[in-house]
């Protein structure tokens, strides 16, 4: 699975080429990401879903995170994933992902892409070891 921030999440290259590899991924993108939808189609927002964050030295906490739905739903889903343990965050209060997972993985999806952070810190100590 590909872990990424939105640097690639933006690039439709780096996304073709995972899908023409056949690799699950979840991507973070900006809140402004374009889809392209058929006319007259309309944009949905699900309803906030309760999961539970586990964090490195403190307690779970509850978070949230809602589908938003393009048209009809697709292949690659998007989601909208509070920072906070509010549903319904305003502002920069929640960032958003897309992934070619499959729904089973709905309320897994934060939970897997917050790994990212982990890796992201890992590999910077051996960046910073071999200078």
């Amino acid at each position: 699975m590909v872990l990424a921030d939105s640097l690639y999440g933006e690039s439709g290259d780096v996304i073709r080429v995972l899908e023409k590899l056949n690799l699950e991924f979840i991507v973070a993108i900006r809140s402004n990401h374009g889809v392209l939808m058929p006319a007259k189609s309309r944009k949905r927002y699900n309803r906030w879903k309760a999961y539970q964050q586990k964090l490195s030295h403190r307690q779970t906490e509850t978070r949230y995170l809602r589908e938003i739905i393009f048209g009809q739903p697709r292949h690659l889903r998007y989601y909208q994933i509070s920072k906070s343990n509010l549903p319904n965050p305003i502002g920069d209060e929640s960032w958003y992902v897309m992934t070619n997972l499959s729904v089973d993985f709905q309320l897994n999806v934060a939970q897997l892409y917050s790994l990212r952070n982990w890796i992201k810190y890992g590999f910077k100590q051996v960046k910073n070891e071999l200078g």
